[in-house]
Formats: C-alpha cells, structure tokens, sequence
C-alpha cells in the first residue's frame, strides 16, 4: 500500500502576525501520521512562543529546530530535508498560507502518474533558452499564483499539472527518491537566490526527471514576504549577482542544448 504520510516543513523568520494562519493551514492538511518540521531561523519577535502556545492543535508529531544564526532558505530547508521522517516532503515559505484541503491527493497524483519525477513546485513554471536571456525573459511560463496580475502565464485549473524545467518555490515537493538520486540542495548558494533553480537544473540535465508546477489553493501576499536583514554584510546585490553567474557558469550551456525550440505556446 502506497505510503501517503507526508512531512510538512516551515522555515520561519519573524512572523509573529502570520503564526495563527499558518498553523491553521497546516491543520487542514495534516493527520496524526504525519510530521511537522518547524525551524525558526534568527527570530527577533515573539513567533516561536505564539507557535508554542498554540502547538497543541496540530496533531502530528512535531520537530522544533532554532537557530540563533540565520541559516536562511537553502540550509534551514536542507536541515529540514535531511532530518525529515517520511518519503514525501513539501516545504512552504513563511509568507505562503495553505488553502487547501485537498493538497495531499493533488501531490500524490502526480507522484503516481509521472514517471522519474523531480521536483514539484506549486508557483509558477518556465522555460529558458540560456544566456543572455536569464532572468528577465522567462518562456512558456505557467502559474498556480503570483503576486502580480502581469506575472501569470497560463493559469492551472484545479488540479491540473504541467511539465516545466524551472520551477519558483512555494510550496515545493521533494520525494525520498528524488533526494536519493539528486542529493540536496546547494549550500554554495547561501545565503539567497538560485538554489532551486539550481536544483531544477540538475534534476532535469543530469538525472533525466520531469519537473512538474501543480495546481494548489494557497495564499501568499507581496507585503508579507522579509529578507532577513540586521545589518549583515552577506546581504546585498553583489550575493544576487554572484549567485546569478554560478548558475550561468553551471547551466547555461545545458539551457541552449536543451530548450525546446517547437511551437511557443503553453503546452
């Protein structure tokens, strides 16, 4: 019998005003026999003891990990990754609410109808011809949400799903297998930006699998998203730039062997 337990990860960075949201989503989509995987990274307000105060509405186990230092996006969900229960693990932003409670089934139905899966993203999706293109061009793009109106492409209805090289987080899927074969996420891109890029990159060119944006009903508003920032020197466009030519150096040429040149239209 196909195993449907499912780990929940979060990654929270003062959102002391958005606890109660998330907990109630995270409610509806998880059961008894799930795990919860919580990492508060460099909080300054009251966040973990709202969530500790109210922990005892979720029913699943629960696995509180804080750090002092911030670790960010790519190693707190590494962390997360690396320490998870079950063969299913979805990991959500802090600015990303489930709506939906019907997540699991969606998540599972494209695990069991897409061969050699990598990895799912349930934002938006896209197509790169390569350099000198990145990032400002995206191609075939399609979108569950976004922020804005004008960066939607096509607009996935329930439950529907599409193949797509690159993927942006929120909530992204990440299957024991895929981790087996793929490895995790790349710490060189600490501490923000190209690391799921990245990972998309490699999942497809050099292990063969089909990633795949999904239809989910979740909400995400623009003034709710933070960047960690205490006056830290790692923090500033030089990170976004350097980090951008990893990929280029790493990818690129990948990118102009592999995007598919026929109709361009949504597919």
């Amino acid at each position: 019998m196909e195993d449907t337990r499912i780990t929940v990860g979060y990654t929270i960075f003062n959102k002391k005003d958005l606890i109660i949201p998330i907990m109630n989503g995270i409610r509806n989509l998880l059961n008894e026999n799930d795990e919860l995987i919580i990492v508060f990274d460099g909080c300054t307000d009251n966040s973990y003891e709202i969530f500790c105060h109210l922990k005892h509405f979720i029913k699943c186990p629960i696995n509180i990990q804080i750090f002092n230092d911030d670790q960010f996006e790519v190693k707190a969900n590494n962390w997360i990754l690396k320490n998870a229960l079950y063969d299913t693990v979805v990991l959500f932003q802090d600015d990303i609410i489930n709506k939906d409670k019907n997540l699991r089934e969606k998540i599972f139905a494209v695990i069991n109808q897409v061969p050699k899966l990598g990895l799912m993203g349930g934002r938006s999706g896209y197509e790169l011809d390569g350099y000198p293109d990145f990032p400002e061009k995206p191609l075939n793009k399609v979108s569950n949400w976004e922020h804005k109106p004008e960066q939607y492409g096509y607009r996935l209805k329930e439950g529907e799903f599409r193949e797509r090289t690159f993927l942006n987080r929120g909530p992204v899927v990440f299957t024991r297998e895929l981790l087996n074969e793929v490895g995790f996420l790349d710490e060189s891109y600490y501490p923000l930006w190209g690391d799921d890029l990245d990972y998309c990159a490699r999942a497809k060119y050099l292990h063969k699998r089909t990633n795949v944006v999904f239809q989910c009903n979740v909400e995400s508003k623009l003034k709710w998203g933070t960047t960690h920032n205490k006056g830290q020197s790692k923090i500033n466009p030089n990170t976004f730039k350097s980090n951008y030519y990893r990929f280029i150096d790493s990818w690129g040429k990948k990118i102009q062997e592999h995007y598919r040149y026929e109709n361009p239209t949504i597919i």
